[in-house]
This record gives C-alpha cells, structure tokens and sequence, in this order.
C-alpha cells in the first residue's frame, strides 16, 4: 500500500461487511507513506473446511492525521483446501449378527456402514476385519458386506455352535489419508441338528427264560 505523501500515516484493519473481522489479521497494523501488507491467520479455528469453503473480506487502510480520514479498501478471496482430519464415523456403536452353525460359503452375514467428512480421496472408505475367527469371513473392502469364507458345509467343525457359540471380530474403516475407525463385530451361531444319536457301545448282550417278559438284569 502507497500514500501519496510521505507523511501520510494510515491505520490498516480486516473487516468483513463492515464489521470487524478476527479469522485474518494483519501487519503492519499501521504505516507512514507506504507498507507491504502480510496477511495472516488469527483464528485457525474457524478454518474448518467441512463448514466453510471460502472466505471473502476487506483490508481497509484509513488516514489517521488528517481531518477527512479519507480510506481505501482492497477484497481478498482465501480458498481453504481440504485437509484429513476426520477419521471414518460408523453409525453403530457396535454390530450384532447371528447366522445359522455351518453356513455355507457364501452365506451374507450383515453389512457395516461409516461415513468420513472429508472430501476426495480423505473420504473414501476402505473397511477390513480383524480378530481370532476373521479368516472365516470376508468383508467387501467397499461396500462392508461380511460373508463366510470357509466351506463350513462339508467341515462342520469349522462353524461349529459347541466350539464358537460366539464368535467377536473387528471392523477397521480407514480413509485415503490414513485415519481409521474400529467398531466391535459380535457373530452367533444358532443351533441346528447336526448331530446324530450315537450308542455308548457297538455291542450290548443280555439274558432272559424263555416266556420272560423281561430281562432278570436291566441291559444298559
């Protein structure tokens, strides 16, 4: 900024429609005849790229030694770019499912959902599963549909009720920039005839008269 006179001492301010603005300030805060002006952020705060894309607003350089006080404004336009700060947000706080024992490959077991406040790349979504039992299930790294993964069908201890009644896995969400989010992932079996009647012994022997109408010793 230039004065006309050397002499000439200004006051320089930010405002915004008129009114005081606090995001940005800048320096000098005063000059005589003339100034390089830096502008700088003041309250980073406010700079929230999910909220505000763009600010626009005023240097004024106001005369401060002579009676007509006479100013001058230039407009500024600051674009904000995105950042990664937002890690991935599941809408739930945990997930329930419950599938019947030796589903078969394939079967869907539920689907999980997170959303991330960043634009771009920061935003897209990319979910895993962790735990003891994760290999017996695939999740869609996209969509987060959880399947089974393992031929429970023709191995019947591999989803097996009486071995894992419950089984708890994790869901990871990470975005593009790196940030992740994890939420519990609980998986019942249900309980399905799968076991046959078995006899204690191949071979039990006993002994009656004939015309008894029963044993004189109880087979067992």
């Amino acid at each position: 900024i230039r004065m006309k006179k050397d002499n000439s001492v200004f006051n320089l301010t930010v405002s915004q429609n008129g009114s005081t603005f606090g995001v940005f300030d800048v320096s000098p805060t005063s000059a005589t005849g003339s100034a390089t002006v830096s502008v700088r952020v003041a309250d980073s705060s406010q700079l929230d790229y999910e909220t505000v894309k763009s600010f626009v607003f005023e240097i004024v350089a106001r005369e401060t030694k002579t009676a007509a006080k006479l100013s001058s404004t230039a407009t500024f336009t600051v674009f904000l770019l995105d950042a990664n700060d937002n890690a991935p947000e599941f809408n739930q706080s945990k997930y329930t499912y419950s599938i019947p024992e030796n589903s078969p490959n394939g079967t869907i077991v539920g689907q999980v959902a997170a959303t991330d406040r960043d634009s771009g790349s920061y935003g897209a979504i990319t979910f895993s599963l962790g735990g003891t039992n994760a290999n017996k299930f695939r999740i869609d790294p996209n969509t987060g549909l959880i399947r089974v993964n393992v031929n429970a069908d023709s191995d019947l201890n591999l989803l097996d009720r009486e071995t894992y009644p419950v089984m708890l896995l994790s869901v990871q969400a990470m975005d593009g920039g790196g940030l992740t989010r994890t939420v519990q992932l609980e998986i019942s079996l249900e309980d399905r005839n799968d076991k046959t009647p078995t006899f204690q012994r191949t071979v039990y022997e006993g002994s009656l008269y004939e015309n008894s109408l029963s044993f004189d010793v109880t087979v067992q």
